[in-house]
């Protein structure tokens, strides 16, 4: 699932183009977390960046941080500095400190949508 802050600055509630999403986040150079931990959501998220024709090994500015860190740790920091973020549907089922944070984006019969 996609996550993002309530007040949604890069305009992608409810969108159903994941790299449309992804583009506009990164045109409004919207905070977006990271986990950059080479687990297999950080390598669904760089495979998602790449789908949506952006290099984010070369694009990235300081909108975007990678923080080497597990789910827990990423959901923390993108609740503290209200940003996007992709993690999976349990763990953010199970994680207590949504602050303003919500789906923008879910994956719906393996489709993120």
């Amino acid at each position: 699932v996609l996550i993002g802050p309530a007040s949604d600055p890069a305009g992608v509630k409810g969108s159903s183009d994941i790299a449309a999403a992804l583009r506009a986040i990164k045109d409004r150079k919207a905070p977006f977390i990271s986990r950059g931990d080479r687990s297999g959501t950080h390598v669904a998220e760089l495979r998602l960046w790449k789908d949506a024709g952006i290099d984010i090994a070369a694009d990235r500015g300081d909108w975007y941080k990678a923080i080497g860190q597990g789910m827990g740790a990423a959901l923390n920091t993108a609740a503290a500095a209200d940003a996007y973020l992709l993690a999976d549907r349990g763990t953010w089922l199970a994680f207590r400190n949504k602050a303003n944070l919500g789906i923008a984006e879910e994956e719906v019969g393996g489709v993120l949508r």
